[in-house]
């Protein structure tokens, strides 16, 4: 069984204690490119940060009972992992 992922929460960095992220969780931080309600539901697309310059940046979808802020708005929330798989792409 691998260990759970660790993630420098305080921002510090140097002498901090890292608390590492439960199985199926993830820190999710980025841009919010838009945001839609559906059934009682906030789906807030939010647009990461590209490792390096010749990388596409991944576009990923948080649902949330609140809004979690405006279009632009730089974020950084802690996510459970779910969704359904998907037939892949073919060319």
């Amino acid at each position: 069984m691998a260990d759970a992922a660790a993630v420098d929460v305080s921002g510090a960095g140097k002498g901090k204690v890292v608390k590492p992220l439960p199985a199926m969780q993830v820190l999710v931080n980025g841009r919010i490119e838009a945001v839609r309600r559906y059934e009682g539901k906030v789906y807030t697309h939010v647009l990461t940060p590209a490792p390096d310059q010749y990388t596409r940046p991944q576009l990923v979808e948080v649902r949330s009972p609140k809004r979690l802020g405006e279009k632009h708005d730089e974020i950084s929330v802690t996510c459970v992992l779910g969704g359904y798989q998907r037939k892949p792409y073919q060319v």
